[in-house]
Formats: C-alpha cells, structure tokens, sequence
C-alpha cells in the first residue's frame, strides 16, 4: 500500500519498512529474530518494533550518550534499539533476558 498524507498532518505516512535504520539489512533481521518476536513478515516486523518504540514509556528505556535508545520489556522479553530519529537499529527477544539489557550499561553516559 502506497504512503499516504493524513489529514491534518504536515509528514506523509510512512511504510512500516520505512522506520527500518538501513533496508538492506532487514530481511536478514526478520530471518534471524522474526518468529522470536511473533512476527509472521517482514512488514509485521517493522510494525511490531516500531510500535514498540512508540511505546517506550511502558517499558525499561536507556539512552546512550549518543541517543542510542535501548528498549527492554521483561515481561515478554522484547528488546529493541533505535536511532535518535527513532529508525529501529534492532529487535529482539533477546537470549540473556534481562541481564541481557542490563549489561547495556557499557553504553551509558
């Protein structure tokens, strides 16, 4: 489905890939944590990490000095990086849990 202006809004909407940091390495993602997270393609893989961004304020959230956003929710064990502009670098159920996100501190301010 091709982007759309929303009423009302000044951006175009944007194609769920579109939120991904560097396209080229999508297929690869999906492939290697894909079924991890639930996802069932590509584009519902974008969608989930994106929406997982946006939602950050519900989850443990640590910013690196350089705006990295790391996103981990213990509960289902999500984790998810993303860019100052909130492009996703990475998402995952991570193996390690929460000692996975925890032993983020190496790139902490």
């Amino acid at each position: 489905m091709p982007a759309r202006a929303v009423a009302g809004s000044r951006a175009p909407a944007r194609a769920a890939n579109n939120y991904w940091e560097k396209p080229e390495t999508l297929a690869d993602h999906y492939a290697q944590h894909g079924k991890g997270v639930g996802a069932t393609s590509e584009e519902e893989y974008t969608r989930m990490a994106h929406e997982f961004y946006l939602n950050k304020g519900q989850y443990q959230v640590k910013v690196d000095k350089e705006g990295i956003t790391r996103v981990y929710d213990a509960a289902r064990n999500l984790f998810g990086a993303y860019n100052p502009n909130g492009m996703t670098k990475s998402y995952f159920a991570p193996t390690g849990g929460q000692a996975y996100f925890d032993n983020q501190e190496w790139a902490m301010p």
